[in-house]
Parts: structure tokens; C-alpha cells; sequence
């Protein structure tokens, strides 16, 4: 269903985390089309959130939902006529995690994790036009951009601020962003779209066409996650974590200590490799039932 023009093993070692890689028809023979977003939309459970509508900021779900009676239950659900009026203005819908909700775009999110090793989650985005709802930003954790349906306008521009993590967001940094993008491509149909980290992008609607991509995020352990689980799984049995710190006196020799005897610990092979073993006990793959061997 995937597949790069290069080996994964040439992708891993001079595009994954450092700089973006385009591939044209990278994504063939999916399912997904109108009338199965269609069912998916219709499916949703408002209550349980994700279903989010962007248009000049995020609208309030009284802005596309209605309440009903669902026999002793007040429930709310998608209000149609409303939602097509906000699609029609030039919002775009959101769906995160769609692929929890899609066993196809569970699929492909299983695909690109098998490329890039790494877990691999998936929002979806539809929108029928207009200027585009989000302005030029950067995202703290990678993003493969895979064009399903329609066509999209990608821009991307060097990033200013390296590897940025979740708290350090572009919101207060737009001013920095460069005026020439590096890339400025129109995404088409199976066309997959890599972007590391911290990478200034906008992906803007083109005018009358309407489109649906996905962007599967990566959400790579950082050098600071291994140094903080170690800190919590590993160092208080080490005497020299459980030492006072007074505040009347504090001792600087004993922070030394901790520091030496940290340092030792962290780089142990084995302590490395434990904690590569529960990132991979994560899991990616998620297999629907096959109806299909049944009947």
C-alpha cells in the first residue's frame, strides 16, 4: 500500500529527523473516498470529542451540532446543514485520531511506521476551499502529510528553532518564520509528504477543489524522556540520589556525587537498551476483524 522510491534504510539515514522528503504516489489502492468519510462523519460520537471545525479559530460544537432525544437520552449529533454552510464559508474539519475510527487509515498509519520504525497516529483533515484555517507553523513532533482525496497547496520553509518540544509551539515565534519557502509543492492523490519537526509549513485549499489528507504524526522519544525515565526508574537506588539537600546549607559536593553517578548509570548499555524495549512494547499495529474469512 506504501512504498518510497528509495530504501527505507537511505530514508532513516539522510531524511528521518532531518530534513523533509517528498514522494510522489507513494500510497496506492486505499478505500478511502467521499462516501466513506461520509459514513465515518455520520458515525462519530460528538460526545466523545476529536470532531473539531476550524474556521477563523476553533468553533464551538453548537455551531454544527443539534440536541435530540435519543428515547430517554438528550444526546447531541452533527447538525448536516449546518456543518455544509461552515465547509461551504471555507472551514476545515479536523478528525483526530481517525485512525482509531478507519481500519484503512489504520493501515496506512502501519505502513509508515513500518518505514520509519517509529509509533505512528493519524488526524484527518477535510476542507472544500477557501484561504486555509491555520497560518504558518511548526509542529513538535514529525509529520508524514498523505494526500487521500482532492489536492492541497504545501508550502515549507527552513526551520528557526531545532527540534522544538511540545511546549516550545511557533504560536509566538511567526514573526521568525522565513519569506521563501524551500518546498511548494501541490499535494495530489497518494503523494506522502515528510516533514521533521520543527519545519515551518502551511498547507493551504485550492480554490474550488475540495480535499482530504491525512497527517500522521510521529511522536519520537526525546534525549530528555530517556534522562527523565532514568531519573525515576534507575537512580533511587543509587545512595546518592536520596541524599539531603538542605535548604539552610545546600552541598554542593553531594549534587556532584549525584551528577558523577548519574552520568555512569545513563550511559549503561544495558539501562539504554531496556528502555528502547518499552518503547517498542508500544505497539503500532492495530488489526480490524476480517469479516470477509467468516462469511
Amino acid at each position: 500500500m506504501i512504498s518510497f522510491d528509495i530504501p527505507k534504510e537511505e530514508f532513516l539515514r539522510n531524511y528521518f529527523d532531518q530534513k523533509p522528503f517528498f514522494q510522489r504516489n507513494a500510497v496506492t489502492q486505499t478505500a478511502i473516498n467521499w462516501s466513506a468519510l461520509n459514513s465515518l462523519i455520520y458515525a462519530w460520537d460528538l460526545a466523545a470529542g476529536g470532531f473539531i471545525v476550524h474556521y477563523n479559530g476553533v468553533l464551538p460544537p453548537s455551531e454544527y451540532s443539534e440536541t435530540y432525544q435519543d428515547i430517554e437520552v438528550l444526546r447531541s449529533r452533527l447538525n448536516p446543514d449546518k456543518l455544509e454552510h461552515l465547509f461551504a464559508q471555507g472551514a476545515t474539519l479536523v478528525l483526530n485520531r481517525i485512525d482509531k475510527r478507519s481500519s484503512v487509515i489504520g493501515e496506512i498509519c502501519a505502513g509508515l511506521a513500518k518505514i520509519t520504525e517509529e509509533k505512528t497516529v493519524a488526524n484527518g483533515y477535510i476542507a472544500f476551499g477557501g484561504p486555509g484555517t491555520f497560518s504558518k507553523h511548526w509542529d513538535t513532533h514529525d509529520v508524514l502529510a498523505v494526500q487521500l482525496l482532492g489536492k492541497k497547496l504545501w508550502k515549507v520553509y527552513e526551520p528557526t528553532f531545532q527540534w522544538p518540544l511540545p511546549q516550545q509551539r511557533s504560536r509566538d515565534c511567526k514573526a521568525e518564520c522565513p519569506r521563501n519557502p524551500v518546498f511548494e509543492k501541490i499535494l495530489l492523490p497518494g503523494d506522502v509528504l515528510y516533514l521533521p519537526r520543527g519545519w515551518w509549513h502551511e498547507a493551504l485549499p485550492i480554490s474550488g477543489t475540495p480535499t482530504f489528507h491525512i497527517a500522521a504524526g510521529i511522536h519520537t522519544a526525546k534525549t530528555i524522556d530517556y534522562v527523565q525515565w532514568a531519573l525515576q526508574e534507575v537512580m533511587p537506588q543509587f545512595v546518592e540520589a536520596r541524599k539531603a539537600l538542605l535548604i539552610t546549607s545546600p552541598d554542593e559536593d553531594r549534587i556532584r556525587e549525584f551528577l558523577d553517578c548519574t552520568m555512569a548509570a545513563l550511559m549503561d548499555p544495558a539501562l539504554i537498551q531496556r528502555f528502547i524495549i518499552q518503547l517498542r512494547a508500544m505497539g503500532n499495529e492495530y488489526r480490524s476483524v476480517d469479516l470477509n474469512r467468516l462469511v
